[in-house]
């Protein structure tokens, strides 16, 4: 498992799979290798691939990232096995993916699943309000946008969406205010 992290580090990503393929079959329980496996995936962009090391089955990755603690130690390298923010990384891909299909409701159930996580993501506060906004549920947008302002106040993309919401509700004045946020933060954003 460590020369699998190792190996994450150094961004040699197909070498750690094989390193995590190892482990797993020496130990096919082994949740630290399936999980390193899995974040050598996604850094691959092949997330979805996860399968068994011996048998070739194929496992939900959704199960099995709902069956990692919340709390997971990293490895001393800095390719974490398993690291908490990594499952974010899933439940933030799993959201794009249903808001691009414009699967609106599902992109919010991910978004939250990220937050129950990590609730300073702004990357999940941010794209739960644009879905929210998306279905027309204003006030609940803002409300998500406003918890992104809390995280990290000087997103201009997060003021921008806030005040385009806020001119959907009507309250020109607020949106005003936000615009001159973005203004401000971003003089040549126009």
């Amino acid at each position: 498992i460590n020369k699998g992290a190792s190996l994450g580090s150094l961004n040699q990503y197909n070498e750690a799979i094989s390193a995590f393929e190892k482990a797993i079959n020496i130990n096919p329980s082994c949740n630290e290798a399936w999980y390193g496996k899995l974040l050598a995936l996604q850094r691959l962009h092949r997330g979805t691939e996860l399968n068994g090391a011996n048998t070739g089955a194929t496992i939900l990755v959704k199960s099995f990232v709902q069956k990692m603690p919340n709390l997971c130690l990293p490895a001393s390298s800095g390719f974490p096995v398993p690291a908490r923010e990594d499952i974010t990384v899933y439940w933030l891909d799993s959201a794009s993916r249903f808001y691009k299909r414009a699967l609106y409701e599902e992109a919010i159930d991910c978004y939250e699943k990220a937050i129950e996580v990590n609730p300073g993501l702004i990357e999940a506060w941010g794209g739960s309000g644009l879905a929210l906004h998306k279905m027309g549920r204003y006030t609940e947008a803002i409300e998500s946008f406003d918890k992104a302002i809390d995280v990290n106040p000087d997103q201009v993309d997060v003021w921008n969406n806030k005040g385009v919401t806020l001119d959907c509700l009507g309250k020109l004045g607020d949106a005003i205010r936000c615009y001159d946020v973005v203004i401000k933060l971003d003089p040549l954003n126009i």
